[in-house]
C-alpha cells in the first residue's frame, strides 16, 4: 500500500493529466514521475477503447 497516493474515481472520462493536476495540487505537491518528468499521476484507461474509465491515482511528495 502506498502511504503518499490517493486513488480517485468517478472522473469525467475525458480527464487530462493537466486537469488532475490543478485540482489536486491544491492538497500539497505531487511526486514528479522519474521517467516522463512530469507530475506522478496515472489515469486508467479502458483496454479495449484506450479512453479514461474515470478512475486515477495520484501520488504526492512525501519529502
Amino acid at each position: 500500500i502506498l502511504k503518499d497516493a490517493i486513488f480517485i474515481q468517478n472522473l469525467p472520462k475525458d480527464i487530462t493529466r493537466e486537469d488532475i493536476q490543478d485540482a489536486f495540487s491544491t492538497v500539497g505537491p505531487i511526486k514528479t514521475d522519474e521517467r516522463s518528468g512530469g507530475p506522478k499521476i496515472w489515469i486508467y484507461k479502458d483496454r479495449m477503447t484506450g479512453e479514461g474509465n474515470g478512475r486515477a491515482t495520484v501520488t504526492y511528495d512525501d519529502e
